[in-house]
């Protein structure tokens, strides 16, 4: 189905890959994965024709897919036969609602119309998605929009799906329609292509797992082989790990300022008319606190990060920091918001001028480090819309890290993010909350949840559902959310 004979991919920039080769075969799933910027990314864009036809370089080598080589290798004409679906679904959508959104990719191949309901039935039974049909696209939450882009990419049932990042923003239960979804591929003899940086739901239905790092391939395994790696070893590859049920809690306690608390009370908010999103939230965050807030995608979570903000007036109820009951404005003060899509507040001209433009102290010394530290330091001078999507949410971090806010909101701080980054964005954080800030994180990422957080809040139905201290002996609250039944040891 796909093989790669020396191929070398040389983006304007410099980067790229060189001497890529190998085979994947009619019905196997083989998981890329390794860390932001090995290439991954690039395997998947030579795969669908993107590069060099959208994404302009030099390419040399040999590619094959489906007995298409040269000229017939661009866009158009592997649309039929290979889907894409990639790590911001916003940049493959066409209409404003699901339903014709699902059908698009069918209708842009002029297939007959009943063929494009038969496909649409199995691909929305085979994601689970009824709930989404019908929507609005604008109203759906990031998790909500990625598997929409993945029943577009489903309905014309092409041969080869290629997945870029398809978890990055997606709760458990839609991780495991996901998985349910590639494993059904794979049964009607697929080939799956993904890069991925968590692992754990694809470990038993990948055939094989390959490891890049600076734009060549470094290790090969199948999935026995990756299954038997220790801990360690996957540490050392900077890999994330399979085994989630190995994890424990890392942080605990609080730390100076907590007699500062943000305090809510009754708290409600929709959107126009429709059901509250936010419905009598009641509760006490504390300075010193890192709150990991969970719970599935559009239960009111990323809504109740920008009512804390002040992104959003509530309906009723209060907000206090300190004793002092704020309005939204006020909010907007004290308190920043690391949004879901780095893209929607990144502004300037380069990465440098980025962290400067709302920094409350922007020194040569403090830029300097923080770039750094989330390992920027040689994209200074690069404009922020060519980054990579897991550099720039590193960048989107560092922002509000120069804000010097009292409250500092992370909504999926870790989407796109590999281990050794996700390790730095715990570090960060940890550096933050000694320092008396109080930290909300959003996250379906149980190995930064655990690495990073004092304590859990879970939302249902715009409510807070469960709230614990993060420890061994509440740890069974978290793990029975994120570890499927079978996997626990």
């Amino acid at each position: 189905m796909i093989t790669f004979n020396d191929v070398s991919f040389q983006y304007a920039d410099g980067r790229g890959v060189s001497n890529l080769n190998f085979h994947i075969a009619k019905g196997e799933c083989v998981v890329f994965t390794g860390a932001s910027g090995c290439g991954k990314t690039t395997v998947t864009r030579l795969i669908n024709g993107l590069a060099p036809y959208f994404y302009p370089g030099e390419r040399s080598g040999s590619i094959n897919i489906m007995g298409r080589t040269g000229e017939r290798l661009r866009p158009e004409e592997l649309a039929g036969c290979v889907g894409s679906v990639f790590q911001n679904p916003r940049s493959q959508f066409f209409n404003l609602d699901t339903d014709s959104e699902v059908a698009f990719t069918a209708e842009n191949l002029a297939m007959p119309p009943e063929k494009i309901k038969h496909g649409m039935a199995h691909t929305i039974e085979s994601l689970g998605i009824e709930r989404l049909m019908g929507r609005d696209i604008l109203t759906l939450s990031g998790g909500e929009k990625q598997l929409v882009a993945i029943a577009s990419v489903m309905t014309p049932e092409p041969e080869i799906f290629v997945l870029d990042e398809p978890s990055a923003n997606l709760d458990i239960d839609s991780i495991k329609e996901l998985k349910k979804a590639i494993g059904r591929l794979k049964r009607m003899g697929k080939t799956v292509v993904v890069a991925e940086h968590r692992l754990y739901y694809l470990a038993d239905v990948a055939d094989r797992f390959i490891r890049m790092e600076k734009g060549k391939i470094t290790h090969r395994w199948s999935a026995g082989e990756f299954a038997a790696l220790p801990q360690e070893g996957l540490q050392e590859l900077g890999l994330r790990t399979p085994h989630l049920e190995r994890l424990r809690p890392v942080c605990c306690g609080q730390a100076a300022g907590a007699d500062h608390a943000l305090k809510i009370e009754k708290l409600t908010f929709s959107y126009r008319k429709e059901k509250p999103v936010i419905d009598g939230v009641n509760g006490t965050l504390r300075a010193g606190e890192i709150v990991g807030l969970i719970g599935r995608n559009g239960q009111g979570k990323s809504t109740l990060a920008r009512l804390l903000c002040g992104l959003e007036r509530q309906k009723s109820g209060t907000i206090e920091w300190n004793g002092k009951r704020l309005s939204a404005r006020q909010r907007r003060s004290c308190a920043y918001l690391v949004m879901q899509e780095p893209g929607y507040q990144l502004f300037s001209e380069s990465v440098e001028q980025e962290m400067r433009m709302t920094a409350a102290l922007p020194t040569d010394e403090r830029v300097g480090r923080t770039l750094a530290f989330l390992q920027l330091g040689e994209s200074a001078e690069k404009h922020p819309m060519s980054l990579s999507g897991g550099e720039k949410q590193r960048l989107s971090i560092g922002v509000a890290m120069m804000q010097d806010r009292d409250v500092l909101l992370m909504d999926e701080p870790t989407s796109g993010l590999d281990y050794a980054n996700m390790q730095r964005v715990g570090e960060l954080t940890e550096t933050l909350r000694r320092q008396g800030k109080l930290i909300v994180i959003i996250s379906h990422d149980y190995a930064f949840l655990l690495q990073t957080c004092t304590r859990i809040l879970q939302m249902e139905s715009g409510r807070i559902f469960r709230d614990y201290a993060l420890n061994d002996t509440n740890l069974h609250f978290l793990r029975d959310y994120f570890v499927p039944g079978e996997e626990k040891t």
